[in-house]
């Protein structure tokens, strides 16, 4: 018999919502069931501020000024905002590693053929390879270097301030895709010098799909060209003539999706109330039981080390299999490529990975063996 409660380990793909995200989006949907539009709208927009409230917690969570922030769809258009934006021509340098998830190599891609771009791409064994690769890449040529803060197939997390530091001495544009690691690392972008960052908020900010983040640096902003113009992103216009708003909100066009402007708002309030040096201390400890109870019981997995998020790429024999075994029980990984990769929460339990590991046993070798360390155990209470 199939248990009564789903496990998901599958937050790099799609999250469960979060309480949080979804009192909000159920209280909007009653509201415009029962009062329909213009009402609700005028009220989530206009009253309730909406957008901007996305943008003053976003702003809070990155340590970046709110004019720096807009809603978007998804990371895929914060990605293609960023390749048609970038004031870059024919001959210019794009850096960006073939490793990465298409939503960020194939809009350079596409740049290149549009605007005649030269794009450098950077094949490497392994994404910790890879990135070595990408900064030793980047030179007087390189006009513009896109990358994942944290790499969907494995959880190798980048060095933003190195690549940073790299693309200002070359004087060079360094563009992020951050939907891997928004909600479980701390980013200062006062610190930390990006000129546009995207990422969807149904992965680890647990909002649900259809609602994002870009930042456009305000440094930047000036260089950028006109992309996507439509009625939001106008502050003026005067017989024939228009005037994009000063901050990233030139980059929102039309209608929005409010529904899921609403959950990530919420979503994004929670994460700031929780406070993200709490959830990324959270997320270490919980990395290192779930490394040690891999380990412990001998099921192979990419490693590395500190410079991992909340994925652990699993390297069995039959990945499709082991995801499919788990299915039927209700536990939920993905299979990347020739990896089962689980991905998880600052919420998830040691109790879910106990239930996932004894699963995994089963699978490989037919019986359940030791699925969490004999000093994890006392700490399950507190999982």
């Amino acid at each position: 018999m199939k248990r009564e409660r789903p496990i998901s380990f599958y937050y790099a793909t799609v999250a469960p919502l979060s309480e949080a995200a979804l009192e909000a989006g159920r209280e909007y949907l009653e509201a415009y069931g029962r009062d329909g539009s213009p009402e609700i709208l005028f009220e989530y927009e206009r009253r309730r501020c909406v957008i901007e409230g996305i943008a003053h917690e976003a702003a809070t969570l990155l340590h970046c000024d709110p004019s720096e922030i807009t809603f978007i769809p998804n990371t895929t258009y914060g990605i293609n905002v960023a390749s048609h934006a970038l004031p870059l021509g024919p001959g210019d340098e794009i850096v960006v590693q073939t490793n990465e998830y298409k939503s960020n190599f194939w809009p350079w891609i596409e740049k290149r053929e549009r605007d005649g771009c030269v794009v450098r791409e950077i094949a490497a064994r392994d994404n910790a390879q890879g990135f070595e690769d990408l900064c030793a890449a980047i030179g007087p040529a390189t006009k513009a270097v896109a990358v994942s803060w944290i790499q969907y197939y494995d959880g190798f997390v980048s060095d933003l301030d190195r690549l940073s530091r790299l693309c200002r001495e070359y004087g060079a544009y360094l563009v992020v895709d951050a939907v891997q690691g928004l909600g479980v690392r701390e980013l200062d972008l006062a610190k930390t010098r990006i000129d546009i960052l995207a990422a969807g908020g149904q992965k680890y900010l647990c909002a649900g799909p259809g609602g994002g983040i870009l930042y456009v640096n305000r440094e930047t902003m000036p260089s950028l060209r006109d992309t996507f113009v439509g009625i939001r992103s106008i502050d003026s216009d005067a017989h024939g003539a228009y005037l994009l708003k000063p901050g990233a909100d030139r980059f929102l066009t039309g209608t929005v999706d409010m529904q899921a402007a609403v959950q990530l708002h919420a979503a994004l309030r929670e994460t700031n109330e929780t406070a993200i040096t709490a959830i990324e201390s959270r997320n270490h400890w919980l990395l290192h039981e779930f490394k040690a109870a891999l380990e412990i019981n001998g099921i192979p997995y990419i490693n590395h080390g500190e410079r991992q998020g909340n994925i652990i790429s699993l390297t069995v024999p039959d990945p499709k299999g082991l995801v499919d075994f788990l299915a039927e029980d209700r536990i939920y990984i993905k299979q990347i490529a020739d990896v089962a990769r689980l991905s998880f929460h600052h919420t998830s339990t040691l109790a879910d990975f106990e239930e996932l590991v004894e699963r995994i046993n089963l699978f490989l070798v037919g019986a359940p063996v030791n699925a969490i360390p004999a000093e994890a155990v006392a700490d399950r209470r507190t999982g």
